[in-house]
């Protein structure tokens, strides 16, 4: 999923607070404002210096000129290995999202393409996937590491960034973490292989039912669009055994084993019952 850059500041108005969220029962489950379950106005992000130059999206977020303070904030102040960006998180139901007063850029980041997030000291580690899964393989993924340290502002705050120097707490990192983990856990990443195991398992389903030699028809599958002409009256897959008739797992058939269609009489069930019973006291 792609990162979103965007230049609209944000404010608390544009979101529903979590505590308003839970005591309330929501209209709809589906519209509405965002909810809003963690913002830090002032929290540090570090992130590769090689990896901040080959994405643009993260680019954004850098002023345009280095501008360190005297009192130790930083500002896009980077070293050899490590470039440090001060960012605001908002910390959404829809998304990810940071943003950076200094160059008056924001960034959405789905929670799907967050692979992993864990504490990391006083901060939060997170591994971004920036390929589409769905068409790339795990070996030719394209990964970005970064690490978002918050400050001991309190996360209820609605001021802008604050002047403060970043110190993180315990509590802060702790809430920061669980706000994350349960954003994540509403965006659901969809597995593809369930479905084509889905639409495997169905498939198999109806062949044990059947007997014989099994027509799928002339595009070779049934599908949604054909499943009629392969159901009876009652709702039963009936297959075409290639003769032109169709047939259930009930009916009679080839493969069904020597004896198979046969009718027996009383007469002879109770001969071989005698027989048996002879058989085993003899």
């Amino acid at each position: 999923m792609a990162l979103e850059v965007f230049s609209d500041p944000l404010d608390v108005s544009q979101f529903q607070s979590l505590e308003e969220y839970q005591s309330s029962t929501p209209a709809t489950f589906f519209d509405g404002k965002p909810v809003l379950h963690y913002h830090n106005p002032t929290c540090t992000l570090a992130i590769s210096t090689e990896a901040l130059a080959s994405n643009h999206a993260f680019q954004s977020l850098k002023a345009t000129t280095d501008t360190s303070e005297p009192d130790g904030n930083v500002n896009g102040t980077s070293s050899s290995d490590q470039t440090d960006l001060r960012v605001q998180a908002w910390i959404t139901s829809s998304h990810f999202t940071l943003f950076s007063s200094d160059s008056s850029k924001g960034l959405r980041i789905p929670y799907p393409s967050i692979s992993l997030h864990a504490q990391q000291g006083q901060g939060l580690y997170m591994q971004l996937i920036l390929s589409d899964m769905r068409h790339t393989s795990d070996d030719e993924l394209e990964t970005l590491e970064l690490v978002l340290t918050p400050s001991q502002s309190s996360s209820t705050s609605t001021g802008g960034e604050s002047d403060a120097e970043p110190v993180s707490t315990e509590s802060e990192i702790a809430g920061l973490y669980a706000a994350v983990s349960a954003c994540a856990d509403l965006h659901p990443d969809p597995d593809p292989d369930d479905d084509d195991a889905g639409a495997g398992g169905s498939m198999m389903t109806m062949l044990m039912a059947g007997a014989g030699d099994v027509d799928l028809g002339s595009a070779g599958w049934i599908t949604a669009e054909n499943m009629h002409e392969h159901m009876d009256g009652e709702g039963n897959v009936v297959f075409d055994r290639g003769d032109g008739q169709g047939g259930t797992g009930d009916q009679e058939g080839e493969g069904l084993g020597a004896g198979a269609g046969q009718r027996r009489g009383a007469d002879d069930d109770e001969a071989e019952a005698d027989e048996v019973k002879w058989r085993r006291t003899g």
